[in-house]
């Protein structure tokens, strides 16, 4: 076997809207059918005409792992993946599609809503207890006032943890193919993307229903990074809510590149606010660094709040 053919991960910015993956395999066997890659926010089918890849003993994680749906036969690689996730102490996030079951050896669980939505609805729909559920937004199929409503209230008779609507990124042959499960009054919003759906819409009626926004970030335990991971798990937050407000671009990344700064930060800045040190940590800009203090302290942030109600969610964290 070439070395091409190993599973293989590459690093990812790890994102609330993305379900904090950090590590993403590059090449994996997916199922039949329509599902969401979530490390990458496009729609993705079977990757691979094989059903196994020769699993390299060496892979170092240190972050969440992100283990996509997979191919019939191909079961044994996911549990091979977890329980070496569970040997490094580090989290796994599993994605499966209703009805499937999940490898036993822990992670948490993501549910892909794609095949089902586009087959029909979310009627009689299996979830597991306390799991997150992607719900895809493709124009003029699955983001209609009424497919919405209905689902969502599905969803929110389920113990579910929360909600995470995604609008993929289509390439043109994929709108042809999913041309398929488009009625003809369809046509016009699937192929043409000035129609693309508005997340706000389907954030609102899940906050009404009391559907979590965000999934919190999964721990480290005791790893270096953690003594900063709540605030980065704040500014990555604060960047998307930021950029989904349409507000300057330049800002939003400005507090992703806070959030990955205090990820690789091995001083415990909270600490340091604390004893008055803050001045000391040179990277933080003025506004950042107020921020910071703020959560150090125990402050609640203004600035955040002020996004949550621009963008009229009331769905919790």
């Amino acid at each position: 076997m070439s070395p091409s053919a190993l599973l293989r991960f590459e690093i990812v910015r790890p994102e609330p809207a993305r379900l904090w993956i950090r590590h993403a395999p590059r090449s994996w066997p997916g199922p039949d059918g329509w599902w969401i890659d979530l490390a990458r926010g496009a729609a993705a089918g079977p990757r691979l005409k094989t059903a196994t890849l020769p699993f390299p003993q060496r892979l170092l994680f240190h972050d969440v792992v992100y283990l996509p749906p997979v191919a019939s036969g191909a079961e044994l690689l996911r549990q091979r993946v977890l329980e070496h996730c569970a040997r490094l102490g580090v989290p796994a996030l599993q994605q499966v599609l209703p009805d499937a079951s999940a490898a036993a050896a822990g992670g948490s669980l993501v549910v892909d809503l794609t095949e089902k939505l586009l087959r029909g609805g979310l009627r009689d729909i299996s979830l597991p207890h306390d799991a997150w559920v992607v719900w895809p937004l493709i124009s003029g199929l699955t983001d209609g006032a009424s497919t919405r409503e209905r689902g969502l209230d599905v969803l929110a008779a389920k113990t579910i943890a929360g909600v995470l609507p995604i609008a993929p990124a289509l390439t043109p042959r994929e709108r042809r193919q999913l041309a398929e499960f488009a009625p003809a009054t369809a046509y016009s919003r699937l192929f043409h993307p000035h129609s693309s759906p508005r997340l706000e819409e389907f954030w609102r009626s899940a906050a009404q229903r009391n559907l979590a926004r965000y999934p919190r970030r999964p721990p480290l335990g005791d790893s270096w990074r953690a003594p900063n991971r709540r605030l980065a798990e704040h500014f990555a937050i604060l960047a998307d809510l930021w950029l989904r407000c349409g507000r300057p671009e330049g800002r939003g990344q400005l507090f992703f590149r806070t959030a990955r700064r205090l990820d690789e930060e091995p001083l415990d800045v909270a600490e340091l606010s604390r004893r008055g040190g803050l001045q000391s940590v040179e990277w933080l800009d003025d506004e950042c660094r107020e921020e910071t203090r703020r959560l150090a302290d125990g402050e609640p942030s203004v600035l955040l709040a002020e996004m949550e109600a621009l963008t009229d969610c009331g769905g919790g964290s």
